[in-house]
């Protein structure tokens, strides 16, 4: 399968899941670690995106923002994808800008406990209201 239907069956694949980590898996699985897709990314800033990382950074490590981020757009596609610290959490996280959905891979510290999985929506999510457009998964086992 090409890229850019990995792209569009992982966006499918996040929009009708409840199962975050299916979705986790298949990006791991067939884009994380596909070397032709992270070669074909740009680097980009997405202050929307850093907004999002700095509301989790709070609400899960207590700290005021994200650090060590690093955001990719693929020319293959409408996702953005990288990873940041939360805390002392390692972060993996892909996004679909015109569809707005995303999703949080959140490792546990020093990997002991379990992977939280967070989906959300940039443009639902206000800063009185964000408890509604964030929903949570338990971690994979």
């Amino acid at each position: 399968m090409a890229l850019k239907q990995h792209i569009q069956a992982l966006e499918e694949l996040l929009n009708t899941t409840t199962s975050f980590s299916k979705a986790a898996e298949y990006f791991l699985d067939h884009l994380g670690e596909n070397e032709d897709f992270l070669k074909q990314g740009r680097c980009i800033e997405h202050d929307a995106l850093e907004s999002i990382l700095a509301a989790f950074a709070k609400r899960l490590a207590n700290v005021e923002n994200a650090t060590g981020l690093h955001l990719m757009k693929s020319k293959h596609g409408n996702i953005i994808h990288g990873f940041c610290w939360l805390g002392n959490r390692n972060t993996t996280l892909f996004y679909f800008d015109k569809s707005d959905i995303g999703l949080l891979i959140v490792a546990p510290v020093a990997l002991k406990g379990d992977t939280d999985f967070f989906r959300f929506r940039i443009l639902a999510m206000t800063a009185n209201d964000e408890q509604h457009h964030i929903q949570t998964a338990p971690g994979m086992h």
